[in-house]
């Protein structure tokens, strides 16, 4: 039935109510179809634009790991991997501030890690140590998953106090999958904080219009 012919029918009190419930209820359902169509678009092409800049970072790294990998003999490619990783990557690091590389060696179940997703002090060698392991299990999650699937990823991941987005390559050396190849990049916090915001707003919504809904008791 048109809004408008029953307004008209309406007494004067009971059709400002009626209005006032209608704004009510019309304001929480325009703020959520901005959130859903408007607002997490735009993180959406933050995303993009972040996982194109890593996968082209790891793209040209792995390149140059798989053509000096391609001059060994198959019985000296997993020992090289170490080495040839630490050589391509110093010089990446330095020409990206922010962004995180890392190795995973599957045979000897050890990482190796260039650049920092934070600004950053000179380590200590046992805070070093401890560094390597909370990155290890801050991305085990997806070292699994591509070496079960043997396709690259991307992830978004978390750290105590933050997050970042990660692009992660497998690294074959003869039948078999060596190494597990990523680049890391922090996410802005205004980021985090912006859909940590939304989430709440639209759970507030839904609440409110479930309870606005609601037949009395």
């Amino acid at each position: 039935m048109p809004v408008l012919p029953v307004l008209s029918r309406m007494p004067g009190l009971k059709r400002q109510l009626f209005l006032i419930v209608l704004i009510l209820l019309g304001v929480p359902v325009l703020a959520m179809i901005y959130d859903l169509y408007f607002a997490s678009k735009t993180d959406d092409i933050l995303i993009v634009n972040l996982e194109q800049k890593l996968t082209g970072i790891v793209s040209g790294l792995s390149a140059t790991i798989d053509s000096r990998l391609a001059d060994l003999p198959p019985e000296e490619k997993n020992a090289a991997l170490e080495e040839i990783f630490n050589r391509a990557a110093a010089p990446v690091s330095q020409a990206y501030p922010g962004v995180r590389l890392g190795l995973y060696l599957v045979e000897k179940d050890a990482i190796f890690i260039h650049g920092f997703l934070h600004e950053f002090k000179k380590r200590l060698p046992e805070e070093k140590t401890e560094r390597e392991k909370r990155i290890y299990r801050e991305t085990m999650e997806g070292i699994l998953a591509v070496q079960k699937g043997g396709e690259p990823i991307t992830r978004l991941g978390r750290t105590w106090d933050d997050q970042f987005l990660e692009y992660m390559v497998p690294v074959r050396a003869g039948s078999g999958i060596a190494a597990v190849l990523w680049a890391q990049e922090r996410i802005h916090p205004h980021f985090a904080r912006s859909t940590k915001i939304r989430l709440y707003i639209r759970y507030t919504i839904l609440a409110f219009l479930h309870w606005a809904c609601s037949p009395p008791c």
